[in-house]
């Protein structure tokens, strides 16, 4: 299992995870972390040829329209690299927020934490979608 931290200081870790890079996500998003998150994610996938990417919201306290378009953008560029990409653990609040923004929360698969993505990507087997 290896872990990458993103900057100078660890506020994204990157690690393998049952075949899966995980990536959990810190407590506040600035632009300048989604595009580094960006970056190294989209090495990482490119570098370990995971089964799947995971995107772990938990530790999420805040988020807006902007940050989840930026985190549905890398998603999808994981996906077109071939890598089902998956994003959990988002609280009430932020799920709340994104509801009022009337973001479009289909953009991107969901679980609702971390073992149901696991699991959901087990069901769903390592077919490129």
């Amino acid at each position: 299992r290896s872990v990458t931290t993103l900057g100078s200081a660890p506020r994204v870790a990157l690690q393998q995870l049952r075949g899966v890079l995980v990536a959990a996500l810190p407590v506040s998003l600035t632009p300048e972390l989604l595009l580094q998150l960006r970056r190294e994610l989209l090495s990482a996938a490119l570098r370990t040829q995971p089964r799947a990417v995971l995107l772990d919201a938990s530790a999420l306290e805040v988020m807006d329209a902007a940050d989840f378009r930026s985190l549905c953008d890398t998603a999808r560029m994981c996906r077109i690299m071939g890598r089902p990409t998956i994003a959990c653990g988002f609280s009430p609040g932020v799920v709340s927020a994104l509801v009022d923004f009337e973001v479009d929360v289909r953009a991107i698969d969901t679980a609702r934490d971390v073992d149901a993505a696991i699991a959901w990507l087990d069901r769903r087997g390592d077919e490129p979608r």
